[in-house]
């Protein structure tokens, strides 16, 4: 697996975390020495949920179900499930596009 931080190819394994009932790998780079487990770069990188959890989370919502429904049925608050979908949003969110120079298109269909 290749390091998350600067792309070394070398890496090795280094014991295992626990998240829930699950171990992870961890790893630790040969170049940079940083440590990393195999949920590095993930949606579950750095939560206090399991990947259980959040998926369970995830499937609920894009069913419909409100924040507290939600946490019901995951058996968390609702705030955790809050603060999961906006610290996701936030860490996937992408810059808006500059139309600034869309010269062709009429004002009134820019940002549109």
């Amino acid at each position: 697996m290749p390091c998350m931080y600067c792309g070394h190819s070398k890496t090795h394994k280094r014991g295992k975390t626990k998240r829930g009932d699950k171990k992870y790998q961890r790893y630790i780079c040969d170049k940079c020495r940083k440590s990393f487990s195999e949920l590095a770069g993930t949606i579950y990188e750095d939560r206090h949920l399991t990947p259980t959890d959040i998926d369970l989370i995830i499937e609920c919502r894009s069913q419909g179900m409100n924040f507290a429904q939600a946490a019901r049925k995951v058996g968390v608050s609702p705030k955790a499930v809050s603060n999961l979908l906006k610290n996701t949003c936030r860490e996937n969110h992408t810059q808006p596009i500059d139309n600034t120079n869309s010269i062709d298109l009429p004002p009134d269909t820019i940002n549109s």
